[in-house]
């Protein structure tokens, strides 16, 4: 304070000692020299007394210094401190020009006119750079968007788009964008202390604050680099509303409104939300794609699981098919060749889907295959030895029925087992169908388990149809089932066709009666025909 009144007096004393009077006086050009002089001599005494202030306050306080010294940053504020503020000085001789020839009500007028123009200009500069730093908000924003869009879909690309980006967005702010997982994706200036970031998760964890944004006061603490200071916290959520990390802001201008940068924040906090999405939805999608080759090639292997082709068996007519619901199956059938030309029929449907049932009838198919083989006129003792060897070998809750028959070509009987599988039907001239019904539960239940082996005679011209429950339970658009009277009723009109073309007209009429339902199970079929002698 003392200062500006010393520096004061001095130029009133040069005044006084070239001749000035008050109140001023104009009345020749010579009259200007007292008051000109005094201003010239107030603005050098400003600068000489304020040139130990350029050199002590970096020194003493580090503000404004590189390595201990001004900076030209520092400098440049220095300097237009002092002369912006003498670059008025000579209107106040205009002033008192006014006030002495004209009066008080003209001074003062002129007074609350240059007030006036001054606030207007001051307004109007304000609006402008709000205005301008809004346009750069807005443009930074854009360009983020597009950066983002045009990066790889990586979240560790996003940390250098944000450092090149945010500066010029936000000059005079401090921000931290941080991630739940830990993660800093930007930070300014670098060294916002391990405080804040636990000043932000508290204010996060508070379930009274708001679920859009949150004001918070900073601690006031010496220790505290932002001490004292107002921040502006975003939440960055998923879609689901999942909490993925905070933009936050920190106000060092006490000028700076923290309500006007909700919406940038809000955006900043979107895009960054929308690039997880972005890296979430690749990741989804190379995940699916590595899952839906892995699943193709088990699709693959599992076909290699069914016969090649159907067996050439003289004075009969066999068809087979599996239509998958799925690219892995929980179906399966086979032809096991046994001695005594007699051959096994096998039609089995794991009670679960995908992968787990694709695995459990892997195994199914290679342990019932295995007994058949080794007992090969007991079908019941197979499947009895198949079930005990499944439950050792497996801890899951699955299960599989099983229709298993051994077929003499030579006199055609026919013997089999139904373990808790669908019953086939057996026509006999044309005659109503024989339904084969259960002679035990299914594999892989219970340990200890019987089954009953049936036998029948299948004569010239008889018809032995094996089905899942894919063909019987398929649905329609009303979910209506296809039954086993419409299976029945496609049989009996095509009694007399070849076994293939049997086998196609019931998938053809299955798909029909579906439309544009998705297939949910797998349907199998195969076709027995004893042609005539």
């Amino acid at each position: 304070l003392g200062v500006p009144v010393l520096l004061t007096l001095v130029g009133l004393q040069v005044y006084e000692l070239l001749g000035g009077i008050y109140p001023l006086q104009l009345n020749r050009p010579a009259d200007l020299l007292p008051p000109l002089a005094a201003l010239v001599v107030g603005a050098f005494s400003s600068f000489l007394a304020g040139v130990p202030m350029f050199w002590l306050v970096p020194a003493v306080f580090g503000a404004g210094a590189t390595s201990g010294r001004p900076s030209v940053g520092f400098a440049r504020q220095f300097l237009s401190t002092i002369g912006l503020t003498r670059i008025a000085s000579p209107f106040a001789i205009l002033a008192a020009v006014i006030y002495t020839r004209l009066g008080a009500g003209w001074y003062l007028f002129l007074i609350l006119g240059a007030v006036g123009a001054t606030v207007l200009a001051r307004f109007l500069s304000d609006s402008s750079a709000r205005a301008r730093q809004q346009a750069r908000e807005m443009a930074g924003l854009e360009g983020l968007s597009r950066a983002i869009l045009a990066a790889p879909p990586d979240i560790s690309q996003l940390p250098a788009l944000l450092a090149e980006r945010l500066p010029g967005m936000l000059p005079n702010l401090g921000y931290l964008i941080w991630l739940t997982s830990g993660e800093v994706l930007a930070v300014a200036p670098p060294e916002l202390s391990e405080r804040y970031l636990e000043a932000i998760k508290t204010a996060l964890a508070d379930p009274a604050g708001s679920p859009h944004h949150r004001h918070i006061q900073l601690p006031a603490d010496p220790s505290f680099p932002e001490n004292g200071q107002p921040a502006l916290i975003v939440p960055i959520q998923a879609e689901e509303g999942e909490p993925l990390g905070a933009v936050c802001l920190t106000f060092f201008d006490d000028a700076l409104a923290p309500a006007r940068y909700e919406p940038v924040a809000h955006s900043l906090a979107a895009e960054v939300a929308a690039a997880w999405a972005r890296v979430t939805a690749h990741s989804q999608a190379l995940a699916n794609e590595r899952m839906s080759q892995e699943l193709a090639i088990a699709g693959r292997i599992q076909g290699s699981f069914l016969p090649a082709a159907v067996p050439a068996l003289p004075g009969w007519d066999i068809a087979a098919a599996l239509v998958p619901a799925r690219q892995t199956s929980g179906d399966f059938y086979d032809f096991i060749p046994l001695p005594g030309d007699r051959l096994g029929l096998l039609v089995a449907d794991v009670a679960d889907k995908g992968t787990g049932a694709a695995l459990y009838m892997a195994l199914s198919r290679t342990l019932i295959r295995t007994y058949a083989l080794a007992q090969p006129e007991a079908p019941a003792q197979a499947l009895a030895q198949a079930n005990e060897r499944i439950l050792q070998d497996t801890v899951s809750d699955q299960f599989v029925t099983v229709f298993y028959g051994v077929l003499d070509r030579a006199s055609g009987q026919f013997t089999y087992c139904n373990a808790g599988h669908n019953p086939a039907f057996w026509w006999q001239n044309g005659a109503s169908p024989v339904p084969l019904g259960n002679t035990g539960i299914p594999l892989g239940m219970f340990p200890g388990m019987a089954w009953e082996a049936r036998t029948v005679q299948l004569n010239a011209d008889d018809l032995l149809v094996l089905y899942t429950d894919g063909v019987t339970e398929a649905q329609n658009e009303q979910q209506a089932l296809y039954e086993e009277m419409r299976l029945q009723a496609v049989c009996q009109a095509g009694c007399a066709a070849p076994a293939g073309a049997l086998l196609n007209a019931i998938i053809a009429d299955v798909q029909a009666f579906a439309g544009a339902a998705p297939q949910a199970d797998d349907i199998t079929l195969m076709i027995v025909r004893r042609l005539p002698a």
